[in-house]
């Protein structure tokens, strides 16, 4: 299978996956009411790039995923073009307080890295 093949055939089954409509729907009713309107909210919406997230949340693949490592929270996250020729990845480390801010810095250097550029793409890609 060609390398940006398979990803295509997992969303495609992932689309067709009517089970997961009712858990996307509570995750959304549940992730408006868990996140504050602020810096964290802003940074969800896609402030710090200039545009929302959304539209290139559904065709490019992102991940971010935080964890304790010695008192400190670590957190990554990842941008890459639709075909996988491209990624950006960035770790940034806090203090737990200081989670939103370690978020909001991670989604600048991010995109100061190349995602805004990938996203861009997508956008223009997509009409």
């Amino acid at each position: 299978m060609q390398s940006g093949r398979w990803l295509e055939v997992v969303a495609r089954r992932i689309e067709r996956a009517s089970a997961l409509d009712r858990l996307a729907a509570s995750a959304l009713g549940l992730g408006r009411k868990a996140v504050p309107e602020g810096p964290a909210k802003e940074v969800l919406q896609g402030t710090p790039l200039g545009h929302p997230l959304h539209p290139a949340l559904v065709a490019v693949p992102i991940g971010a995923w935080a964890r304790m490592e010695r008192s400190e929270l670590v957190m990554e996250a990842v941008v890459c073009s639709v075909d996988g020729t491209q990624c950006v990845r960035e770790r940034a480390t806090a203090s737990p307080d200081q989670a939103a801010q370690l978020g909001e810095h991670l989604a600048r250097v991010l995109a100061e890295g190349g995602a805004r550029t990938i996203l861009e793409e997508v956008q223009r890609a997509r009409g």
